[in-house]
């Protein structure tokens, strides 16, 4: 799991800095919360440590039961500069109650211009 820990130490100057010139964050682990992800990205963004390289795509993966696309909807209207400015943010679902493994939903959510992102599967992840 990525707590919300680890994001604040990849993305603050009150530790170690860790990963500064990071510009695409593509996790396929649970994050501890939503409102971890926005800070995150808040922090990445706002240009407020010189060394930190800003973010150019947030993809995240997650289970169904996690329900994080639905604290995420609460929470991206925080996430709108950021996105208009071109930082692409991006989220699949997975159902993994299934016994053939997992299988991704249809419903992606992609938020920024995408195009320069996609994969061979259209997804770019």
């Amino acid at each position: 799991m990525i707590d919300d820990g680890l994001l604040e130490r990849i993305s603050s100057e009150n530790s170690e800095l860790l990963c500064s010139r990071l510009e695409e964050f593509i996790c396929e682990s649970p994050v501890a919360s939503a409102v971890g992800i926005v800070q995150f990205i808040k922090r990445k963004q706002d240009g407020n440590i010189p060394k930190l390289a800003r973010l150019k795509k947030v993809a995240l993966v997650s289970d169904i039961r996690w329900g994080l696309r639905e604290e995420m909807g609460e929470l991206l209207p925080e996430l709108r500069p950021y996105i208009s400015q071109g930082l692409i943010f991006h989220i699949s679902e997975l159902d993994t109650s299934g016994t053939a493994g997992y299988r991704y939903l249809a419903d992606r959510v992609v938020y920024g211009n995408s195009a320069a992102y996609r994969s061979a599967d259209g997804w770019g992840l």
